[in-house]
């Protein structure tokens, strides 16, 4: 997917400090992938009428129109708890969604981002639901905020974004 950016039926996880244009990207990729699959953009932080904002331009951008998209966008406060799963597996079904990005991390996780244990069950979670359903994640993190710079050059500085390299 995305030409080598994204694991096809799998967990990417693109990190990056505050303002670095994590969610534009995202949404920006959202709107290139719905091309082929159907696409959930899962906001948790950005507001309804920026990220309407962002498509707007987007797809402007891309002379795309409305219904060619296949793209769901849903701004829920949403953790990956049992609750939770039972609310993103019925859009997966009704929706029949392949792709879904997750906006951000921090938004969905349920456990200490910094426990090694919570992280496991976190990523546990998320390939039952690759596995049960196809798909494949996006997930947009921030960068912790002690690192003054951020870097992916190497797997020691990914595994820094949550202290786990489960997500690596």
């Amino acid at each position: 997917l995305m030409k080598d950016k994204m694991i096809k039926k799998g967990i990417t996880i693109l990190a990056g400090s505050v303002g670095s244009l994590k969610s534009f990207i995202g949404l920006d990729w959202g709107i290139k992938l719905s091309n082929e699959f159907n696409v959930l953009y899962l906001d948790t932080e950005n507001s309804i009428a920026l990220q309407k904002d962002r498509l707007k331009q987007l797809k402007k951008g891309y002379q795309i129109e409305d219904k060619k998209l296949k793209l769901t966008i849903a701004f829920l406060n949403l953790k990956f708890d049992e609750n939770g799963l039972k609310r993103l597996e019925k859009i997966i079904i009704d929706k029949k969604i392949n792709i879904v990005i997750i906006d951000s991390l921090i938004g969905v996780f349920d456990g200490d981002e910094n426990l090694s244990n919570d992280a496991r069950e976190f990523y546990r979670k998320l390939q039952n639901l690759i596995k049960k359903y196809d798909l494949s994640f996006l997930i947009l993190a921030h960068a912790r905020k002690s690192n003054k710079k951020f870097s992916n050059s190497t797997i020691k500085e990914l595994e820094d974004i949550r202290g786990s390299s489960d997500f690596v």
